[in-house]
């Protein structure tokens, strides 16, 4: 769940070139988040 937020953001990728800025800021920040979040998932340790 904690990928959710970089898909979305990926997926979102050509729309938000036909939205005005504060869509295009919006879209940033939650690519932002989702490359957080997957490098968190990436570091963490693995289960046994």
């Amino acid at each position: 769940w904690l990928t959710l937020p970089f898909a979305l953001g990926l997926v979102l990728l050509l729309p938000q070139f036909w939205g005005d800025p504060g869509l295009r800021v919006a879209h940033g920040v939650l690519l932002g988040a989702g490359c957080a979040l997957l490098a968190v998932v990436a570091l963490r340790e693995p289960r046994p």
